[in-house]
Order: C-alpha cells, then structure tokens, then sequence
C-alpha cells in the first residue's frame, strides 16, 4: 500500500472516529534519515497528492508500418516488361475503349494507369494516374484488366512500380 494511500487511511479514521489519535507508525523514512510518524506527516501542511481514474479513452491502434503499403515500392518496373505484357492484351484494351466511345462518343484523352508488382509479377493495386479520359469507366476497365494481368518477375528485390498510358482518341 503507498504512503499516500496510508495517510489518507488514517486520516479518514481519525475523522470518523472524532478525532481519536492513534498509536503512531514509524515505518516510514523521512527524508533526514529519520523515521517519520504517519500522523505527523497527515497533519503537515504539505499537500498529499491524490490519484483519480483515468477516464480518457484509450489511445488509437498504431497506424500500419510503412511496409505494409505496396505504394511504398522504391523500384520501377522496366518498360519494356510493361509493353510486352500489355501488348499481349491489346485486344482487351481496345475492347475497353470501345466501350467508352459507345457510352460517351466525345471522350477522348488519355489513360495513365500506375500499379504495383510484387516481384513475381502478380499486380497487388492499381490507380488512376491523373488520366485526361473524359469516361471514368474506361480507366477502371482498364485498371481491372492490368489487375488480372502477370508480369515478368522482377530483378529488384520487392515491389516494383509500373506505368502504362494509352491515348484513346
């Protein structure tokens, strides 16, 4: 038990008891070196300090480490390793387009996708990389298809970042 916790013991004792002194304790050191009596000490003049519950809510879970964002990737992918896979689905990039023309006829612009590879090529994410295409549908069949897709396996350890950008008009 804390000294501060004894004397308010003692002190809430004596208050309850009117006032009756107890036997003094001496199992306290003062700071001369000498014992000092509990009931001395609950009589000074300097303030007891008390502890109240803390009613704050918990702390916030720790933000996720940095490494557990596949956009923290530091390498970039080669582009030839991006042209060559995606010129293997050029046909499904087409047919995305097309799509867009058919809903809207006046979008045109550009489609710049960037994504994340880990290095056995497998695409983790995908993001509009401010494309000018005026149909956001176009850009997200076409972040879908490059999600579907395999990579060459990359040299660098980790992720890797690449980039493909198509015009549609």
């Amino acid at each position: 038990m804390g000294s501060a916790r004894r004397i308010f013991c003692l002190v809430a004792g004596l208050w309850a008891c009117g006032a009756a002194t107890p036997q003094p304790k001496t199992d306290d050191v003062g700071t001369a070196g000498k014992p000092t009596r509990v009931a001395d000490a609950a009589l000074s003049s300097t303030p007891v300090a008390t502890v109240e519950p803390v009613t704050e809510a918990p702390p916030p879970p720790p933000a996720p480490a940095a490494a557990d964002d596949p956009w923290q990737a530091y390498h970039v992918m080669p582009s030839d390793d991006v042209l060559r896979t995606m010129r293997a689905a050029q046909g499904r990039v087409q047919a995305c387009i097309k799509a867009g023309f058919q809903r809207d006829p006046s979008a045109a612009g550009e489609v710049k996708i960037q994504f994340v590879v880990t290095q056995k090529g497998a695409v983790l994410v995908w993001k509009d990389d401010e494309s000018s295409m005026g149909d956001e549908e176009t850009v997200t069949c076409i972040g879908d298809l490059i999600k579907t897709l395999k990579f060459p396996a990359q040299k660098a350890i980790g992720n890797s970042v690449g980039h493909y950008s198509v015009r549609t008009s």
